[in-house]
């Protein structure tokens, strides 16, 4: 579905940043109001988060998660303590949008917001020197005063305590003899979590650092003075107000309603990100995304693309979540490709889980070449490699990845036949995957030489069993299942049709796949609604029916961890998620990534 990872990970990363991803539009800054914390930034700003203050955003959420009587948006300010009472502190002076930026030459995150009453800021100063426990070092910075609370590093008096794992893990009915795929979980033991060595050393508390400062009309904070010293020399040059680009964000129709929206220029953010010592040139390895990786692809990306937006909001029917990536001059139309979305029709109607696209041959290599430089998909990739050369004496890249070049499903049903089941009865599930390929005969080679590989490999306990579906072949990998003394078929493939190939988890399930599924996803009313808002052309969907995946996961959980309190209220959130659904589109000017959560509301009082 999503080209690569370059827009996922990039989108994340800019929220990681306070940064974010968007729209395209003329810009017009008479159409809506620019917020006036914009007017306080400089115009190179490298990224920023914008957080709604508005009250009458925030009522959109209340339709679906309970807010407090009281509650006045956003209930919070960032880096202040959380002693500090937001009602009676912050909120009478705060004014309708904040901002959290990254500064362009610090390339540290500051937070700026109006100032509706400055006769409220000493009494708000004093509530945060109360919090902090001590005084804070004042100085004064280009005519502005400047609060500096340093870092604190406290010790610990105790570990943080460990919640006991559930008492007993769910048996597995049975493990075919010639596979060795599963083993049977046993309950740990009674005195689990076991008790810490003694004489160990808790690693410190730290306690991060914050500066504030105000100009007229607006308050600054952050972790230390540096990015605040930076905004106040910025205060005679070009703001973001002005900035097109900016106002391209301001002009996009889902700005009003959001409660958050993100704006990054990518050219400065590169530049930006490459200063961040945590990032260039960290002191523990960290995991994917991996860093380097992800700020040479945004210097690649700077070349083409100009802006990053990002907008997150509450239509009527759930929320909805938006990034783009902004190109400054148009691309190739070899550049845009886009699935049917057909072979949505070949998925059941009640699929938990399913991942659709198009071309996986293209895919693959966008993978391959992300993979460059990345320990953890390297350690992905290598082994493919040396199982499909070693073991089959195929070449991944000639033999096996070409003939995979149409539409792909890769989902997770419910279903009371096949491998899974026979397991454990309580695992009501089957995966399937589906591959569309002009080139039927590669194909029929690739799962020939797996055939022969998988009767080796179990010295014949595993044997292969042809039939026909619908006129087409069917093979069934078949085993003995000791404890029930008759064979079990583990997987099963073949063809739907000329072109389609099904693989699922044995021969029961694929009764129920091919030809077709009687009642198809395309056709089902969740994954309609869940669907409908998501722009098209798109390459691909991403599709959660989140009811239907909850009560699978709920038949494992053990007797009585719903009664908590915490977990009741979770759940109750949970509850109200319907589905979850994305997809990515692009066009000669833009990449864009929806997410779509329908939500039910919640009842009226």
């Amino acid at each position: 579905m999503l080209k690569g990872v370059t827009l996922p990970l990039l989108s994340v990363f800019l929220l990681e940043a306070n940064c974010a991803l968007a729209q395209v539009a003329s810009p017009n800054p008479t159409t809506l109001p620019t917020p006036a914390v914009s007017a306080a930034m400089p115009s190179n700003v490298a990224g920023l988060l914008l957080i709604n203050t508005q009250m009458e955003a925030w009522q959109s959420a209340g339709r679906f998660f309970p807010l407090p009587p009281d509650f006045q948006p956003p209930g919070f300010l960032p880096f202040m303590p959380s002693e500090v009472d937001f009602s009676s502190y912050i909120r009478p002076w705060l004014g309708d949008w904040m901002a959290v930026a990254m500064m362009p030459e610090t390339a540290k995150p500051l937070m700026v917001t109006p100032v509706t009453s400055e006769g409220l800021l000493p009494a708000f100063v004093a509530e945060v020197e109360k919090a902090r426990g001590k005084p804070p070092q004042i100085r004064e910075y280009n005519g502005a005063r400047i609060w500096v609370w340093p870092e604190e590093v406290r010790n610990r008096d105790a570990l943080p305590p460990m919640l006991p794992p559930p008492s007993q893990f769910p048996q597995l009915k049975f493990l075919p003899k010639g596979l060795g795929l599963l083993a049977q979980q046993e309950s740990l033991p009674p005195d689990w979590p076991p008790p810490p060595p003694p004489n160990v050393e808790l690693p410190p508390l730290v306690i991060p650092g914050l500066a504030i400062a105000s100009m007229p009309g607006f308050l600054a904070a952050s972790t230390s003075a540096a990015p605040i010293e930076e905004w106040l020399d910025s205060a005679s040059g070009q703001k973001l107000a002005a900035e097109p680009l900016f106002q391209r964000t301001v002009n996009n129709p889902e700005f009003a309603k959001s409660l958050l929206v993100g704006y990054g220029n990518i050219s400065q953010l590169a530049q930006s990100l490459a200063k961040v010592e945590a990032l260039t040139n960290p002191s523990v390895p960290l995991p994917l995304p991996n860093p380097q990786a992800i700020l040479n692809g945004l210097a690649a990306l700077a070349q083409q693309a100009d802006s990053a937006e990002f907008f997150l909001w509450f239509p009527s029917d759930g929320l909805r979540v938006q990034s783009r990536i902004n190109y400054s001059s148009p691309r190739p139309e070899s550049a845009l490709t886009s699935s049917p979305n057909t072979i949505v029709s070949q998925i059941p109607g009640a699929t938990y889980l399913s991942f659709n696209g198009f071309n996986l041959s293209r895919d693959w290599q966008l993978f391959r070449a992300n993979a460059s430089g990345q320990s953890l998909l390297q350690g992905l990739l290598l082994p493919l490699e040396r199982f499909a050369r070693e073991s089959l004496q195929l070449d991944i890249d000639r033999d096996i990845i070409p003939w995979m070049d149409g539409e792909y499903a890769v989902f997770m049903f419910p279903t009371a036949q096949g491998f899974l089941p026979a397991l454990e009865p309580r695992l009501q599930l089957g995966f399937g995957i589906i591959l569309e390929t002009s080139d039927r005969p590669a194909a029929e080679r690739f799962f020939a030489r797996l055939d022969e590989y998988i009767t080796q490999v179990s010295n014949g306990e595993v044997n292969l069993n042809r039939q026909e579906i619908a006129g087409q072949p069917i093979t069934s990998w078949e085993a003995l299942n000791p404890q029930l003394g008759e064979v079990q078929s583990l997987l099963a493939y073949g063809w739907a049709n000329e072109k389609l190939l099904v693989i699922t988890t044995g021969m029961g399930p694929m009764t129920e796949l091919s030809p077709q599924p009687p009642v198809n996803l395309a056709r089902a009313y969740n994954f309609q609604t869940a669907t409908a808002p998501l722009p098209s052309p798109n390459s691909g969907y991403f599709y959660l029916n989140m009811g239907s995946f909850l009560s699978l996961i709920y038949n494992f959980l053990p007797p009585g961890i719903g009664d908590d309190p915490q977990a009741h209220s979770f759940k109750q959130v949970l509850g109200t998620i319907r589905s979850i659904s994305a997809t990515n589109s692009s066009t000669d000017s833009q990449d864009r990534v929806d997410f779509f959560f329908v939500l039910s509301p919640r009842p009226q009082p």
